[in-house]
Parts: structure tokens; sequence; C-alpha cells
């Protein structure tokens, strides 16, 4: 299916993806990670989405309009909240998405789990591997967990898929580049069977207000960055068809703000329709359609558009998409 032309559709009546994070806690501390800054708990706190504020937030997105995709996962890894599985099944009992999908380090797929991320119905589990070799992945995780103990993961939910009548979900292998030809040979020969999908993605560099290079820190040897992000743009996309719901209930439109600059709403005191429909999230849409996405310190020296394949640049300004009244005259 060929994809909409986003700026032929603007403005949308509701968000076609949503990002939701159930918690900011994770059992890595990646390299490439804001979750291995030492001021990370500081700045966002620990969160952990209650169970009362992911129905509200299902029962608000049916109100404001069907999401295209619903995507578990922000910062954090969602399967450390012990309600995931039952949250994820609710939300597909609802049908508040035409797609859901989980993002995960596997670590936390037991056979139990594995189980019950199958019976809910699940569309799409992105796996996320950071190496194959076990002193590697201890470097880039923090964690001395093993990369067998993500394999394991990822045969439990294949077994209970096979159990299921092998429906769903849909299972995507995912490793950051290694630049290393020994260890994504191993990571095809481990995950090509296991796995419906494989793919060696490109770093992203978190935005950071202060400036970290979160991709230097994951290798040992320079990184061509102008070859990793061909898909230049003026203006990003997301603002304009994405949110994100972090743990604590503040609503922001960047799946990459790990830092909350991006913040349009909090649900603790608002709808999503308020939201979606407020001056606050108006205003930042403004902001880079007028090209100043450079005024928020999240936005400024962001690549995370380059990796995004919608185009909007043909918009020229606000103008475009809410035309000015024009001025009654006597």
């Amino acid at each position: 299916m060929a994809r909409t032309d986003l700026a032929s559709k603007l403005p949308l009546s509701a968000p076609y993806a949503m990002f939701v994070e159930f918690t900011n806690r994770c059992n890595f501390r990646c390299t490439f990670c804001p979750e291995s800054l030492d001021d990370y708990t500081d700045k966002v706190g620990t969160h952990v989405m209650s169970e009362a504020l992911f129905h509200r937030l299902c029962d608000e997105i049916l109100d404001l309009g069907r999401l295209r995709v619903l995507r578990f996962h922000m910062l954090g890894e969602p399967l450390l909240h012990k309600r995931a599985p039952a949250m994820i099944a609710h939300a597909i009992r609802l049908g508040v998405a035409d797609r859901t999908e989980l993002t995960t380090n596997g670590t936390a797929i037991t056979d139990s789990v594995a189980k019950a991320l199958v019976t809910s119905g699940l569309d799409y589990l992105r796996v996320s591997v950071y190496a194959m070799n076990p002193e590697r992945h201890r470097r880039i995780t923090g964690a001395e967990i093993t990369p067998e103990k993500v394999r394991r993961g990822v045969e439990a939910v294949r077994r209970a898929r096979e159990q299921n009548g092998g429906v769903g979900p849909f299972i995507y292998a995912k490793m950051i580049n290694p630049f290393d030809t020994e260890e994504e040979t191993a990571f095809r020969a481990t995950y090509t069977e296991l796995a419906d999908e494989v793919m060696i993605e490109q770093p992203m560099n978190w935005n950071d207000e202060n400036g970290t290079d979160f991709i230097s820190a994951s290798y040992d040897k320079p990184v061509n960055r102008e070859a990793l992000f061909p898909l230049r743009k003026e203006v990003c996309p997301l603002p304009f068809y994405t949110l994100v719901v972090h743990s604590d209930g503040a609503v922001g439109i960047c799946c990459v703000d790990w830092s909350k600059q991006t913040i349009v709403g909090d649900l603790r005191h608002e709808t999503l329709t308020e939201v979606w429909q407020g001056q606050k999230l108006r205003a930042f849409q403004t902001m880079h359609l007028e090209r100043r996405a450079h005024e928020n310190a999240a936005c400024k020296g962001c690549t995370y558009p380059y990796t995004q394949p919608d185009n909007i640049d043909s918009l020229r300004g606000p103008e475009d998409l809410w035309p000015v009244e024009p001025t009654a005259t006597l």
C-alpha cells in the first residue's frame, strides 16, 4: 500500500500514531540511550503508568478518533510493567488502533509473558538486539544480562505463537548497525530462523539539550553521520501526526525527546482531545512550519526527522494549514 502524502492530508482531526510509555524504567543503561546519563533520573524521575490512566487514555483515543498505529514504547522497557500484557490486550479489545506494536529488549519475556502477548492480539513485536558478543553486549547495555537471554525471549514468543495457531504477532528483530561484519553475521545467523524479519538499523542520536553525542558513545571508531541521514528536510513531520504519552501522563510530540522539551499537554489535567486541539500543539507546529525549530532545546540539532519517510517541506507556513480569515471591512 502506498504511503499517504502527509502534506495533502493536514491538518488531521486526530493523530495517525501514538507512542505510549508504560514506564521509563529500564534494566539496561545503553550507551546510546539517555538512561545511561548520570542525571537521567534527576531530570525526568521514575514513573510507572497507572492502569486507570491507560484505560482512560484508550477511551479518549476512541473519543478523538481511531489511530492507525499504537506503539507501546518510548523510554524504558515496557515489559517491566507487570500489567503490560493485560494493558495491551485491553487496548486491542477496544479497537483503538488499526495496528499495535510493542518494542522490547526481550529480556523480560518469560513463557507466561510470551503467551499473554500472543493471546492479546498484538500485531507486531519489535525486539532490539544490541550485540551478539557477550562482552560487547555488557559494554553497550551496562548490564550483566547475556545475549542468550534475549534469544530465549524471542524463542518463547515463537513457541507461544505456534501453540496458538501461528497467528501473530509478526516478529521483527533489529540490531543497531555494529559496523562489525562478525557481529552482523552472528545476528543474522541467530535470528533469521526465529524472527519473521531481521534488520540492521542505523544509529540515531536522541535529541539532548546539552548536545550529548549518543552515537559516538556506542562505537570505538568514527561514524560518518552524513551517510546515516540521507532524507534531509526542513520541517519535522512528527508534530503533525504523532503524540507521545509519557508514563506520568505528560503528552509530547517526539519519541526521542527524553527530557520532555516538547510537552504540549498533560492527561492528568486535560483530555486527549483538548491536547490535540490545543494552542500549545498549534504553537509547536507553527514553530516548525516557520522554520524556527532551533528555538526548542530538544529540536535544535536533532537528526530524527531525517529518518522519517514523510516530507512536508512544501508547506511554507502556518497559513497553508490554517488560512487567516480576512479582516472585515465596513
